[in-house]
């Protein structure tokens, strides 16, 4: 078998294991269903173009979403507006003990501030931040798109509040 062959099955069976969830994770974010094939297509046109890369990476699925997730981002900033934080809305936020960065989230989610801010976390942190409080999805709905336990669900949120918090912080302050 020719390694091109070998690579075109490897990546069938790859698209054919992950399109409905990378598809699903798309529309959680953009809330569009014919948008969300559109953009899981450009993820696996990239993926394949990129496949090289993927035998240096452990994970298929978490480099898929990665790959998702940039693409679906990069999509949202060339159509979206930016808009600019209303920073006294966030500091006053802030200065709760245990602010809702959901509340911040909301009133300005397409900001270039919250996508660089957002950018600067691990990408678990990322998706679970993106689909927990931006998308409002339920823990098991969590769970099943990332293919999560419920517990690590649960962990990876409370690890990455503070850490977004924190990095909010910084990026006002600037």
């Amino acid at each position: 078998m020719t390694g091109e062959k070998k690579k075109q099955e490897l990546f069938s069976t790859m698209y054919e294991e992950h399109y409905l969830r990378i598809k699903n994770y798309i529309g959680g974010m953009v809330r569009d269903s014919y948008l969300a094939e559109d953009l899981t297509q450009d993820t696996f046109v990239k993926a394949y173009n990129h496949y090289e890369a993927l035998e240096k990476k452990e994970s298929p699925k978490n480099w898929l979403y990665t790959i998702a997730y940039h693409i679906t981002i990069d999509y949202i900033r060339k159509v979206k507006p930016i808009i600019p934080y209303d920073s006294d809305f966030i500091l006053m936020n802030l200065k709760d003990h245990h602010p809702d960065p959901s509340v911040i989230m909301e009133k300005r989610e397409t900001s270039e501030e919250l996508q660089t801010v957002l950018h600067k976390l691990k990408p678990a942190y990322r998706n679970v931040i993106v689909l927990r409080k931006l998308h409002e999805r339920t823990i098991k709905e969590t769970c099943d798109e990332l293919e999560w336990s419920e517990s690590k669900v649960k962990s990876t949120l409370h690890r990455a509040i503070p850490l977004l918090e924190q990095e909010l912080r910084k990026e006002l302050v600037v």
